[in-house]
């Protein structure tokens, strides 16, 4: 988990994929155990007071995303946030929670192209299995009105902050509702760097269709089968 000798990735979405597939693949021992429950006890935290977790977050980014001034950077806040809701939603689980959905167009993103760069070219292509799909899988039956209702208030949040409280209602409720609904939390970090950056409006919009559009297209396909 901390061997430094391999190069961060260079995006958002490929750092915090690095740092997700080393938790998955030991998910079963007590020292990645220890570590997600750190994640977890690190929630409503500053990143500063986060020292217990900082060895598996810190030794995956790059230098660039790294704090100069001791103010956390918008790429520490976004990745930090996802790691600890991944925590939260992977305890008590045998089977990984994260599943990356990245499309094979997001992976042919040329190298020559700056890390922020690629970063932006995925938010404007609406790449990948968001949040929204995700939690979709909620919306149905009598429970689907106050669903929607938690969804349109964390879509709506006016800051970052406060979307997390409202997310980790959600990712609670996902995780006892629907057991075998995966997350790509790998996305989700890139999602919240976008939102830090002024690109809410964008975020809110790519969450939206994907929460409503598998909603709607459940229930046209129902109608169908009961006429």
């Amino acid at each position: 988990m901390n061997n430094t000798s391999e190069k961060p990735k260079n995006t958002v979405y490929d750092a915090t994929a690095k740092i997700l597939g080393s938790l998955a693949k030991t998910l079963e021992t007590g020292r990645t155990k220890a570590v997600l429950a750190r994640l977890r006890n690190s929630i409503g935290r500053d990143i500063s007071q986060t020292s217990d977790v900082w060895p598996e977050v810190f030794a995956n980014m790059p230098e660039r995303f790294l704090s100069q001034d001791g103010n956390p950077t918008d790429e520490e806040k976004a990745i930090f946030a996802a790691l600890q809701l991944y925590a939260l939603h992977q305890q008590g689980r045998n089977e990984p929670v994260h599943e990356c959905f990245k499309s094979e167009k997001t992976n042919e993103l040329s190298d020559k192209k700056s890390s922020e760069e690629q970063d932006e070219r995925q938010l404007k292509s609406g790449s990948g299995f968001n949040i929204g799909n995700s939690l979709s899988s909620l919306s149905k039956g009598e429970a689907s009105e106050s669903i929607d209702k938690r969804f349109n208030a964390m879509i709506t949040s006016a800051t970052f902050e406060e979307m997390l409280v409202h997310l980790r209602h959600l990712i609670s409720i996902l995780k006892s509702k629907d057991k075998t609904q995966t997350v790509d939390y790998a996305r989700l970090a890139d999602d919240f760097f976008w939102f830090l950056k002024n690109s809410k409006e964008q975020v809110r919009l790519r969450w939206g269709e994907g929460y409503y559009y598998r909603t709607n297209k459940k229930q046209d396909e129902k109608g169908v089968k009961n006429d």
